[in-house]
C-alpha cells in the first residue's frame, strides 16, 4: 500500500497533506527559454561564476536548483573535488547534455526533484543556490537552503550567499498616480447610485471604496528599479524618493525559519515629492568579494532579477526629509508576498 501510494505522489496524483508548505518549480523553469534570460544576465551569472571559482577547489559542493547546469560546470572546472546538482524540473535534461558535452560527467552528479526530498551519499562543504525570485521569497531560498544545511552540510562549511537581506525603498511614479486618479474616478460614479436610483446605496459605495483600495495595494509589478529597461506594464516615469530600508536580513548558515512577522518600517524622503508606490529588493552576499544586488542604489544591478513594486494609497506628498512610517507584513502560510502600508503620514 505505502508504495502504490509514492507511486501514485510521485504522478501527481495523490497530494502529500504538506504539500501547501512547498512550492515545486513552476512549469516556465523547465522551459530553456527562461533559463537563457537568466544566461543574457552577465551581471548575475559572472558574480556567481567568480564567487563559485574562489571557493570549491578540493572540496565537496551542491547546488540546489542547478537549472541548465553551467554553475555546476563552473565549479567541476575550478577543481571542486565533486558537484551534486539538484533540479526538480524538466531543463535538467538539458543540464545532462550539457556536462556531458563539457565532459564532466564524472565530476559532477545530477539529481531530478526537489532538494527537501533528495538524499546524497555524503556531506558537502558547500552548498549554493539562486533561487531568488523578483519576489524575492516566491522560490523558497529561506527554508531550502535551511533544509540543505540541517541535512547536507559537514560542520564548519558554508553557503552561497552566505547572508541574505530584504529592503524597500518609497518612489514616485507617474503611472500608479494615474491608477489611483482612475479608482478615484470610478468610485465617484459608484457614489452617485443612490441619486442614480433614488435609494440609499451609500453601503455599496463604501464596500466598492475598500475593494479597490485591497484591489491596488495587492498588485505587484516587476520593475528593474535602478533605472534599466522596464519588464512590466511599468513605464518610464518611476522615481526613487526616499532612502533605503532593511525589512529582514537571514544569516543562511544559523537556519532561519520564514515566520510571521510585522514591522515598522522608516523611509526619509531623499527630496520632495509624491510617495506614490514602494520598492522592494534584496541583497545576497555570495562571499567576502562579492555581494549581488537589485537595489537602485547598487552601483551595478543584474538585469534578470526586477525589483517588487507596490502602490502605495493614497498617494502621499512629501518634503524633503520627511519621514514616511511603513509597516511590512508577511505570512508564509498565506502568500509568499510581503504586503506594506503606511502606519502614520510624514513626520
Amino acid at each position: 500500500m505505502e508504495e502504490t501510494l509514492s507511486k501514485l505522489v510521485r504522478c501527481g496524483i495523490l497530494i502529500p497533506e504538506n504539500h501547501r508548505d512547498r512550492t515545486l518549480a513552476p512549469r516556465w523553469f523547465g522551459d530553456v527559454a527562461t533559463h537563457v534570460r537568466m544566461l543574457w544576465d552577465y551581471t548575475r551569472t559572472s558574480a556567481y561564476r567568480e564567487a563559485i571559482s574562489r571557493n570549491v577547489r578540493g572540496k565537496t559542493v551542491l547546488e540546489i536548483g542547478c537549472g541548465t547546469g553551467i554553475l555546476a560546470c563552473f565549479a567541476a572546472i575550478a577543481g571542486a573535488k565533486h558537484v551534486y546538482a539538484i533540479e526538480e524540473s524538466a531543463i535538467i535534461s538539458v543540464a545532462r547534455e550539457i556536462t556531458k558535452a563539457n565532459g564532466l560527467q564524472e565530476v559532477i552528479t545530477l539529481i531530478p526533484g526537489n532538494s527537501t526530498d533528495a538524499e546524497l551519499p555524503e556531506k558537502v562543504d558547500l552548498i549554493y543556490s539562486e533561487i531568488i525570485g523578483i519576489n524575492p521569497l516566491e522560490e523558497r531560498l529561506i527554508p531550502t537552503l535551511s533544509d540543505g544545511v540541517s541535512r547536507f552540510l559537514k560542520p564548519g562549511g558554508t553557503t552561497m550567499p552566505s547572508h541574505f537581506s530584504l529592503w524597500v525603498a518609497g518612489i514616485e511614479s507617474d503611472l500608479l498616480e494615474e491608477r489611483y486618479l482612475r479608482a478615484e474616478e470610478h468610485t465617484a460614479v459608484v457614489e452617485r447610485f443612490s441619486e442614480v436610483y433614488g435609494l440609499d446605496l451609500s453601503s455599496i459605495a463604501d464596500h466598492y471604496r475598500e475593494s479597490v483600495i485591497q484591489s491596488l495595494e495587492k498588485e505587484k509589478f516587476h520593475r528593474n528599479v535602478g533605472g534599466m529597461e522596464p519588464t512590466s506594464p511599468l513605464r518610464s516615469g518611476e522615481r526613487i524618493l526616499t532612502d533605503e530600508a532593511c525589512i529582514r536580513m537571514f544569516d543562511l548558515l544559523r537556519l532561519p525559519r520564514e515566520a510571521p512577522f510585522r514591522k515598522e518600517l522608516v523611509l526619509q524622503a531623499r527630496r520632495s515629492g509624491t510617495h506614490s508606490g514602494t520598492a522592494m529588493f534584496f541583497k545576497a552576499r555570495l562571499d567576502e568579494l562579492t555581494t549581488i544586488s537589485t537595489s537602485p542604489f547598487a552601483p551595478v544591478q543584474p538585469k534578470s532579477w526586477a525589483g517588487q513594486v507596490i502602490q502605495a494609497m493614497p498617494p502621499l506628498a512629501v518634503s524633503r526629509g520627511a519621514r514616511i512610517h511603513l509597516e511590512a507584513c508577511f505570512d508564509p502560510s498565506v502568500s509568499r508576498d510581503i504586503f506594506f502600508h503606511r502606519v502614520t503620514g510624514p513626520t
